[in-house]
């Protein structure tokens, strides 16, 4: 008869090795990421939230039709726009 291995296999995620050990500071590094990336979009949207981005009127100019109207409403106000036809 051969030899029989009782050992179990180690698992690579299970198995003790530096993955494991290490893990608990990535999910801290991930935590600190998304908590950065949340601070940089609070601040963006509180220092342009009552007015329109560069980005968003070249969106509203080449997504209104010429000789169009549109509306737009934040806080209980709102404001009309038209577009003039290119002569």
């Amino acid at each position: 008869m051969g030899l029989v291995n009782s050992e179990k296999p180690r698992d690579a995620h299970h198995g003790g090795g530096v993955c494991c050990a290490l893990a608990p500071q990535l999910v801290i590094i991930v935590i600190m990421i998304v908590v950065v990336i949340a601070l940089v979009a609070e601040e963006f949207l509180s220092t342009s939230a009552s007015q329109l981005t560069y980005h968003g009127l070249c969106e509203l100019s080449a997504t209104l039709k010429d000789e169009q109207l549109c509306v737009l409403f934040r806080n209980n106000h709102f404001s009309t726009l038209y577009k003039h036809k290119v002569a």
